[in-house]
């Protein structure tokens, strides 16, 4: 069934991907990771607040394990929002990568292809 009609609801089939972990929390990181990469999404409706926009803003990070290097999706910005809008925010105006490459490591295991 479908959630249309139903105010309770997000999304057409209820509660959606970027919508649901709103729920837990304002900003929220998402990480996952497969065996050559790692990526960081942040959804926070701080950042679109603050930013003043009417879409959905979805900056995420990608973290090359074979090249040792972050990449961002909205270049020049993506650093800085993960900066601004996550624990991992320094007073340098970069994100501290090198904690959030060993939190997740950490919190995500090593997996196959």
């Amino acid at each position: 069934t479908t959630a249309l009609g139903d105010a309770r609801k997000i999304g057409q089939y209820g509660v959606g991907a970027i919508t649901g972990p709103l729920r837990i929390g304002k900003d929220v990181l998402v990480a996952t990771r497969s065996a050559d990469y790692l990526y960081c999404t942040l959804l926070s409706s701080s950042l679109i607040l603050e930013e003043q926009t009417d879409g959905i803003l979805l900056p995420y990070l990608v973290y090359s394990f074979a090249e040792g290097v972050w990449y961002e999706n909205v270049p020049g910005s993506s650093f800085g929002f993960f900066n601004r809008f996550t624990a991992f925010g320094t007073d340098f105006g970069r994100p501290d990568l090198d904690k959030l490459l060993e939190v997740c490591v950490e919190l995500l295991p090593a997996v196959g292809g």
